[in-house]
This record gives C-alpha cells, structure tokens and sequence, in this order.
C-alpha cells in the first residue's frame, strides 16, 4: 500500500510539472506575440 501511494504521488508530480512547463512555453509565446504587436502598432 506505502509502494502504491509513493507511485501515485510520483505520478501526479511529474503530470504536474509536465502541465507547469507547458504553461510557461505558452506564456513566452503570448510574450513573444505581445511583443510583435507591440512593434507593428508603433511603425
């Protein structure tokens, strides 16, 4: 049973730290984007 908890939270971590990598890619492209806009409005 300890195995099965200590399994469970190791998966729940990593699924975690896969879904805060993700967001933090999509956070610099919206950076990135805002940045374009930014650009183009001030030309």
């Amino acid at each position: 049973m300890f195995i099965f908890l200590i399994i469970a939270f190791a998966l729940l971590m990593s699924t975690l730290f896969a879904i805060e990598r993700k967001l933090s890619k999509i956070n610099e492209q919206n950076k990135e984007m805002i940045n374009l806009l930014k650009q183009h409005k001030d030309e």
